[in-house]
């Protein structure tokens, strides 16, 4: 049997040389003991593993994907209302701006019009400059009996 050499260090630090009594051989009916429990244990927490560990791994890995979704859901239907009531925000704001603007056309309409009806003298003016300014074109006159009819809404 071959002896092999081993450097060890003693307590001062210095390397001194050790003789071991084992054999340098690699094949050493230890070794080759140590390798088959070794590998035998490997093989039953494997075996282990695929019997009891894996099904409640998944099962408990299953059930953290569903809370997962869950969560996703949850989050999206939140981020689905906030955009649908900042919509429905701004379609309120949207009816309130058109009714303010509807009141504004309306005051203006009505200001406009008691203007009109007390100063009929614009409005002649605006026809006057509208006759002037199309002098091509070509003006209709109701007649009765070849006669124009000139105030026709105020007979009795």
């Amino acid at each position: 049997m071959e002896k092999c050499f081993r450097g060890a260090v003693d307590f001062s630090g210095k390397i001194t040389d050790v003789i071991s009594e084992i054999s340098c051989n690699a094949s050493s009916p230890l070794i080759e003991f140590n390798l088959w429990w070794a590998s035998a244990i490997i093989l039953v927490l494997v075996f282990l593993w695929f019997l009891a560990g894996y099904p409640i791994w998944a099962v408990w890995a299953g059930k953290k994907k569903g809370e997962a979704e869950l969560s996703e859901a949850n989050f999206a239907e939140q981020v689905a209302i906030a955009k649908a009531r900042a919509r429905l925000s701004a379609a309120e704001m949207n009816k309130q701006a058109e009714v303010v603007e509807a009141e504004a056309v309306a005051v203006s309409i009505n200001t406009i019009g008691d203007a009109l009806q007390k100063n009929d003298s614009y409005l002649r003016w605006q026809w006057i400059k509208m006759m002037d300014q199309n002098s091509n074109s070509t003006i209709y006159v109701p007649t009765e009996a070849g006669l124009p009819i000139l105030e026709a809404g105020k007979r009795p």
